[in-house]
């Protein structure tokens, strides 16, 4: 059996496979020079939160349409400063912030709206987000999403003179270092240390930013049920996620690319199955393994997950 450390290198490959598919299109939008690009690379890192990807891509989708009507200057494809500013998005939260230790549902916190906002803006801009019709009616219907975008929205206002999201967490990595950004997104309601990471990740891999240390690796692995399924069967190891992530960064050294391999390492564990497909389908180096008697030799001892192995109760 291969030493697990020298499956990094693999990681890596597997994490400029991801760049190609994923982050190819913010290279050439340039977020650090767009304020609504910006915002845009934000909330599609955003709301991927431990659900299916699929509704979090509507979540996404219809979120991001709505900020749009409201916020973006469609001259110059940028945010609206003046628009921006009229929402007064800082005491918004403020107030709704207060709402929180109550639970609202969607449906409670639209009831709320109606009494409690502050202008006709903000009522107009909630409104859109709790009723307004998207792809056979579809509204953002999780209060956590609400929240999270409102505390983004005056995050952005209150520390932001230009508005750009990206550039001032780039920068504040470039200047503070990488704890201090994954600090001050951490205080943003809704994102926890996954979202975080993943954010800094990616904008460490769009700027091609190689500088970084092995003690900051923590920062930038973002470990989901996925990531950390895969890492549980390489490594061995019933440890919790933090564990995990600690065992990984104590393996990476000068010679690996954090960014790429923690990168990587997310990219096979969400796509694996489609992986072995185009690798059956497309290499015949790796199609000879499977017609060869040394793949019942290699797979013979396999541990089969527990929740498919009905042999034994437990």
């Amino acid at each position: 059996m291969n030493n697990p450390n020298s499956l990094l290198k693999i990681f890596e490959n597997f994490g400029r496979v991801y760049c190609h598919h994923h982050l190819k299109k913010w290279r050439e939008k340039s977020p650090n020079e767009n304020s609504w690009e910006a915002l845009d690379f934000f909330f599609q890192h955003t709301f991927p939160r431990g659900r299916s990807d699929s509704l979090s891509k509507k979540y996404y989708c219809f979120t991001i349409s709505i900020l749009e009507e409201n916020l973006k200057d469609e001259k110059d494809k940028i945010i609206d400063i003046k628009k921006f500013h009229e929402f007064k998005f800082d005491e918004l939260w403020n107030q709704v912030k207060g709402t929180i230790q109550r639970k609202f549902s969607v449906e409670q916190f639209n009831d709320w709206t109606k009494e409690n906002i502050i202008n006709q803006q903000q009522k107009a801009l909630l409104n859109s987000l709790l009723t307004k019709d998207y792809n056979n009616r579809f509204i953002l219907g999780n209060i956590e999403d609400i929240y999270m975008v409102i505390n983004t929205l005056s995050f952005i206002e209150e520390e932001i003179e230009d508005l750009n999201i990206y550039k001032h967490l780039d920068n504040i990595m470039s200047e503070k270092g990488i704890g201090e950004a994954f600090g001050k997104l951490k205080q943003i309601r809704g994102i926890g240390d996954k979202l975080a990471s993943l954010v800094i990740r990616d904008i460490l891999l769009i700027s091609e930013n190689k500088n970084i240390s092995k003690e900051e690796c923590k920062y930038i692995v973002p470990i989901d049920t996925w990531t950390e399924k895969l890492l549980r069967k390489i490594y061995k190891y019933d440890k919790n996620k933090k564990e995990l992530k600690n065992i990984l960064c104590e393996r990476l050294n000068e010679i690996y690319e954090i960014p790429l391999v923690a990168a990587g390492i997310w990219f096979l564990s969400i796509n694996s199955f489609d992986i072995l497909i185009e690798l059956l389908l497309n290499c015949s180096n790796f199609t000879n393994l499977f017609n060869n008697d040394n793949i019942y030799k290699i797979l013979e001892d396999m541990p089969i997950d527990s929740a498919r192995n009905w042999d034994v109760c437990n």
